[in-house]
């Protein structure tokens, strides 16, 4: 039996490729076949992925991972047309509307994105989930047989990572607190909220703290209005890094005095647990998957929550030496108990039961 993995986008960094990667070795170390293939790949990966023409179809005994977050329509016909059995490992589909004001392009591929997931739900035979959050999006897009998992990162990776030199030289310019917001510049994520607080953080409490933003900038429309706003406000303690390798966000997390994270949509909340992992107190909002992961280690603020209520909690976080102590004592017993050898075996485990449950009588998938 092999068991094949499939990305849109295979990219250095990139969250997605990442758990596939692991995952891939991990099934390898059990002694199951596992390569990992990508329609798109990023010139600069060193990662072994292959291109999603070089796959060789193989038969209703194999199985198939599809890695779904940013859809693509070859990809999706593809799966539709193959053989093997299928499962989803749900990353988490950005609700539309988030877009429709801003980019009508984007918000009709995200439609397309879950459009697809439902079509794929069909002839899937069960779906990973990286929160409780994200599977119950899977149980209303139509699919069934879900087993929720922790998110499958390799936490060593960015732990053992060295340090980036020219990035430790440049961060040491400045003695102000650092505020790190690492997220994928999109509007979903909201920067701008993070950007706001960071504004009336500079203005009410703590002059001299820095902003950075830790994150691909995927759509250069809002990338590019972002950086409208940023000097409209005259704020040269915002850096906007664009993307980021292990060595530089490694140094980002152990140079940052808070995690603040201001999306609306969050699947698994993996940039919480690295901060946990570091020991770096983390300030969100309560959207998605955000309570679930903090279990109660973070500042979670309500949706509600706007700019002026970020910078309060960041400026308390910066300013209450106990609170901070105590978040990250917080952090590291989360943290402990997700680390990557038990989240793996724990995803293997739940694997096993989504295709043992498949091969059941009373179940199969809709076609």
């Amino acid at each position: 039996m092999r068991i094949n993995q499939i990305v849109v986008s295979a990219a250095p960094g990139d969250e997605v490729t990442e758990s596939a990667l692991t995952m891939a070795r991990a099934l390898r170390g059990a002694g199951v076949s596992s390569d990992v293939y990508a329609a798109r790949r990023d010139s600069g990966l060193t990662q072994p992925v292959r291109r999603l023409d070089e796959y060789v179809t193989g038969d209703g005994n194999d199985l198939l991972i599809y890695h779904a977050d940013v859809g693509d329509h070859r990809v999706v016909d593809f799966l539709l047309r193959s053989t093997e059995q299928l499962l989803v490992a749900y990353h988490g589909i950005a609700p539309a509307r988030y877009y429709d004001e801003f980019d009508a392009d984007s918000a009709a591929r995200l439609r397309f994105d879950r459009s697809s997931l439902r079509r794929l739900g069909y002839r899937a035979i069960g779906a990973l989930a990286y929160s409780s959050f994200a599977a119950n999006e899977l149980r209303e897009l139509g699919l069934s047989n879900v087993e929720v998992v922790p998110p499958g990162l390799d936490r060593h990776r960015l732990l053992d990572a060295g340090a980036d030199e020219t990035l430790v030289a440049q961060l040491a310019e400045s003695t102000g607190p650092l505020v790190l917001c690492v997220d994928e510049l999109l509007p979903h994520a909201r920067p701008d909220l993070a950007i706001a607080a960071h504004h009336m953080l500079n203005v009410n409490y703590v002059p001299d703290a820095r902003l950075v933003l830790a994150g691909t900038p995927r759509n250069s429309q809002f990338a590019s209005a972002l950086t409208r706003h940023v000097h409209s406000l005259n704020l040269p303690s915002v850096s906007m890094t664009g993307a980021v390798n292990d060595a530089q966000l490694a140094t980002f997390y152990r140079s940052a005095d808070v995690l603040v994270v201001p999306s609306e949509y969050e699947a698994s909340g993996s940039h919480i647990m690295a901060a946990f992992h570091f020991g770096v107190p983390v300030v969100a909002r309560d959207f998605g998957a955000i309570r679930e992961v903090a279990q109660g280690a973070a500042i979670v603020l309500g949706r509600d929550a706007g700019a002026p209520e970020m910078c309060e909690a960041i400026a308390r976080v910066l300013r209450d030496v106990p609170l901070r102590v105590e978040l990250r004592r917080r952090g590291h017993q989360v943290a402990a108990a997700v680390r990557p050898e038990r989240t793996l075996t724990a995803t293997l485990v739940a694997l096993a039961r989504v295709v043992a449950h498949a091969s059941t009588p009373d179940h199969s998938p809709v076609h």
